[in-house]
């Protein structure tokens, strides 16, 4: 994206956006979604997201130094406590 007008969503708050766009992907059939981020408050709404919605995709999110988080592994230890 070089501007706001880019974007497929409206909303400033980068966190939404991303989760926005994880979501659409999903939809889309994206075998594996990487979301680059060291946002606690991304990790969190993407394990709640993804238990929600109960995707079946890999979703990933990988921090700055390059460490990968498996979501979905994330979610299925955690369960109801997702919510």
């Amino acid at each position: 994206m070089d501007s706001r007008d880019d974007g497929a969503f409206a909303h400033d708050e980068a966190d939404v956006i991303m989760i926005a766009y994880m979501l659409q992907a999903a939809e889309f059939g994206k075998d594996v979604i990487r979301i680059l981020s060291d946002d606690t408050d991304v990790f969190l709404i993407l394990v709640y997201m993804v238990w929600k919605m109960q995707l079946h995709c890999s979703v990933q999110m990988e921090n700055w130094n390059g460490v990968v988080v498996e979501i979905n592994a994330n979610c299925t230890e955690l369960c109801p406590k997702c919510l």
